[in-house]
């Protein structure tokens, strides 16, 4: 699931994966670049018993930059990639894109932020960082 949120998320912005990408999955490679976003998976997410073909993933996305408002953009441009646009998908979600491309398995109803983009200070190297988080509601739509 993951792996499609990452796809989905540079589908709506600029960052790119790839091997030593702007979008890094599930962790930052020490390779990393300098500006680029990590998108992980946090607090576990919750289930809803009477609905099995449900999951509400809660994705948390940290954008490192060399200058403040790097980090500070690229939060946003994620921000407003998948929260503020989400009236422009259709009104029944959108799909989260398979593994190798095309129309996956799964269904994105709702992107919730928690809150806007947040500033949480500094990385080891002492590159600023962002973070957002996100409750995806998701739907098995297919087997």
């Amino acid at each position: 699931m993951l792996k499609g949120i990452c796809r989905l998320i540079a589908s709506k912005t600029s960052f790119v994966i790839e091997k030593n990408g702007t979008l890094q999955i599930g962790h930052r490679t020490q390779s990393a670049p300098d500006r680029c976003i990590c998108v992980l998976e946090t607090a576990g997410g919750s289930v809803v018993p009477e609905l099995p073909d449900r999951e509400d993933p809660l994705i948390q996305v940290i954008a490192r930059g060399l200058t403040y408002f790097n980090a500070r953009d690229d939060a946003y441009e994620v921000y407003d990639g998948i929260y503020r646009n989400f009236k422009t998908y259709a009104a029944a979600g959108f799909p989260i894109p398979a593994a190798g491309g095309g129309t996956g398995t799964h269904t994105a109803m709702t992107i919730t932020p928690l809150a806007p983009p947040q500033y949480i200070g500094f990385d080891e190297k002492g590159r600023y960082e962002f973070a957002v988080n996100f409750i995806f509601r998701i739907k098995q739509t297919s087997l």
